[in-house]
């Protein structure tokens, strides 16, 4: 699919004749139209159409997006972020809240938002968050921390940490992206971590500050 193919389906959809950046209102309306497979087939291609992630687009790995409050919680934090061509620049966090948002109204159950880190001493500084949801009538579980909707938590984890994700950790689910962040540093900070084989889980470091915009 693509972007003109994402935009035919929305504003067949709703009626609409929508031909730039859609308004969140309107791609939340269509995702409440679809459902199951169609729904994350349609955030793969709305996601990877109008977002792109920093490190692909940054002549530094280590680069990073920051958020006001120090995370992502509202559209407005992705739809005023800065563009390489026709994609705003985000990172997991981004893509985990919109997941959590479209997903959801599609009908998957938003359990909430769940940190992936590699242990380190002191506080961890190579870390992923992603949206967690239930899919509907089932028992299967979607992580999303970027363009790509993951099935297994371990499936993410090997996404973002290649060559050690048999090394990482995932901490607790919380509620908020800034509450799963808390988690995080609270079960490092502990050593306490949560077993991810039982779950049938990479942002570049640090904890985001506040976005200049």
């Amino acid at each position: 699919m693509s972007r003109q193919t994402f935009l035919q389906g929305l504003n067949a959809a709703l009626g609409t004749s929508i031909s730039g950046f859609p308004d969140p209102a309107a791609v939340r309306r269509y995702f409440a139209t679809l459902n199951g497979e169609e729904a994350i087939r349609a955030y793969e291609d709305y996601a990877s159409s109008f977002y792109v992630h920093i490190v692909n687009v940054s002549a530094s790995s280590n680069a990073d997006v920051v958020y006001p409050g120090g995370s992502c919680d509202r559209w407005v934090e992705v739809t005023r972020r800065r563009r390489s061509g026709s994609r705003r620049i985000i990172d997991c966090e981004g893509f985990a809240f919109i997941a959590h948002q479209l997903l959801g109204a599609a009908g998957f159950q938003q359990l909430g938002y769940q940190v992936f880190y590699l242990p380190t001493p002191g506080r961890p500084t190579d870390w992923h968050i992603v949206a967690v949801l239930q899919v509907p009538r089932g028992s299967g579980r979607l992580f999303v921390g970027g363009p790509e909707v993951s099935r297994r938590a371990f499936d993410e984890m090997h996404r973002v940490f290649p060559s050690r994700s048999h090394d990482a950790r995932s901490a607790q689910i919380g509620d908020t992206p800034g509450q799963a962040i808390e988690n995080m540093q609270r079960d490092a900070a502990a050593g306490h971590t949560r077993e991810i084989a039982p779950l049938p889980p990479r942002r570049p470091a640090r904890v985001p500050p506040v976005m200049a915009e």
